[in-house]
């Protein structure tokens, strides 16, 4: 009958927690809120973004955020970061990882309500504020024409270079010139080494996923 986000607080790295109760509160199917997902911002601040229907007359789902200035002691309101103009879509799955020790941040998200939820990205200079809500942000494919779909989750690992590189994965990989599966779909990840905004290229990934069961 509803959704909530349920919080607790470590105070020894881990051994031992301590229960927030719940932080943020929704309906249920079609007015919940769902996925949420944490990170810190430039100035130390906790930020948590989630999938939020709970404005489903103008957004089927957004992508909502709210901030802690005091490591998930108290929270303030949300707001949406990711809200398109269009009803029907529905961004959502958000995970955001800063660019080294001290860059910017990008945002990865599915955009559902378009052809097989589509991976975008979206970018921040201090991980808290991330432009206009009402833009999806950019679209990203490999110069084969592959492009990623649901669940995209994004991260960034050191290569010796200043940018480093941002790994990307997804559930499937899927060809934009028919909208099927690619050739790789299920064998590949996402790779930039341009701080997110230069050309992608797809890599083996670390193991293949089996398809043989439903």
């Amino acid at each position: 009958s509803y959704t909530e986000f349920q919080e607790w607080l470590s105070f020894d790295h881990g051994k031992t927690w301590k229960s927030m109760g719940a932080i943020q509160h929704g309906g249920t199917f079609g007015d919940g809120i769902w996925e949420p997902s944490l990170h810190l911002d430039a100035r130390g601040k906790l930020v948590m973004d989630f999938s939020d229907e709970r404005d489903n007359t103008t957004h089927s789902q957004m992508i909502s955020q709210m901030v802690s200035a005091n490591g998930g002691a108290t929270w303030s309101g949300s707001h949406p970061v990711v809200a398109s103009a269009v009803q029907a879509d529905r961004p959502g799955m958000a995970t955001v990882t800063r660019i080294g020790s001290n860059g910017g941040y990008v945002m990865s998200y599915e955009v559902c309500g378009q052809p097989n939820c589509a991976a975008h990205l979206k970018f921040s200079k201090d991980g808290l504020h991330w432009g206009n809500p009402a833009s999806i942000g950019s679209w990203l494919q490999t110069p084969e024409g592959y492009y990623l779909g649901n669940s995209p989750y994004i991260t960034w690992v050191p290569n010796g270079t200043a940018q480093g590189e941002l790994v990307m994965g997804a559930q499937q990989i899927w060809d934009a010139v028919n909208s099927q599966p690619a050739p790789v779909d299920y064998r590949g990840v996402f790779i930039n080494t341009d701080g997110g905004h230069g050309a992608w290229n797809w890599a083996p990934s670390a193991w293949p996923v089996s398809t043989a069961s439903s």
